[in-house]
């Protein structure tokens, strides 16, 4: 099945993606946003929290990914290749956004406030 054959490229992506990700929320809530927000801390227990919601996150973005599989038999598309690739890249795109999006948040916090 070509979509499992892409699965383990598309978690290293994602791994990738969240480490730096995290590495940037890392920097500016050291860098910014304790200067912003006193209240501000990465302790040993956000660091839990946060691995826990990433492993119930990785979960799902792989439930989403092989519905890709699914949206293949439904729309039958006529340039299987094409397609595949496609939505592999469509759903790589959204994931990352998701990751990326509390470091943006961050960096909008530390230039507007």
């Amino acid at each position: 099945m070509w979509w499992k054959k892409q699965l383990g490229s598309y978690n290293k992506t994602v791994l990738k993606h969240a480490f730096i990700a995290f590495t940037l929320y890392f920097i500016l809530g050291w860098g910014f946003m304790i200067n912003i927000d006193p209240e501000f801390e990465i302790t040993a227990l956000t660091l839990f929290i946060q691995v826990i919601a990433f492993s119930v996150y990785l979960t799902l973005v792989n439930v989403l990914y092989f519905s890709g599989y699914a949206s293949e038999w439904i729309i039958k598309p006529t340039n299987i290749f094409r397609f595949r690739h496609t939505v592999v890249k469509l759903y790589t795109a959204l994931t990352c956004c998701v990751l990326y999006s509390i470091p943006f948040l961050m960096i909008v916090e530390i230039i507007f406030l």
